[in-house]
């Protein structure tokens, strides 16, 4: 599906619409009707910035050996050209932490 600056996203009765078309028109996953589900990536760790300096080197860039935040978000944008059939994400701005949501999640 072709998206543009023009794209609208719509629902009709339990479906999402994009440009009037369901979303992952035809298909199936494992069996199951994925025709028209809001499918989405959370990509929690896609834009952070880590300013403590006991950890922010943990997260260094093997070529510079330094964490660099402007870095990541520009990496992170230039990738979202070469995903392919994500028609939504989820980017999560307020968490626990790096390591807070590693313990919080292992709790469960």
């Amino acid at each position: 599906m072709h998206l543009s600056a023009q794209s609208k996203v719509s629902i009709k009765g339990k479906q999402f619409l994009i440009n009037g078309k369901p979303t992952y028109e035809g298909r199936n996953w494992k069996s199951y009707k994925i025709e028209g589900l809001p499918i989405n990536s959370q990509l929690v760790q896609g834009v952070f910035d880590d300013l403590n300096p006991e950890s922010a080197e943990q997260f260094a860039y093997h070529d510079t050996n330094h964490w660099d935040a402007q870095r990541n978000n520009a990496e992170f944008v230039c990738a979202m050209r070469e995903w392919k059939n994500i028609v939504s994400m989820l980017l999560r701005f307020s968490q626990p932490g790096i390591y807070g949501m590693v313990i919080r999640n292992s709790l469960h």
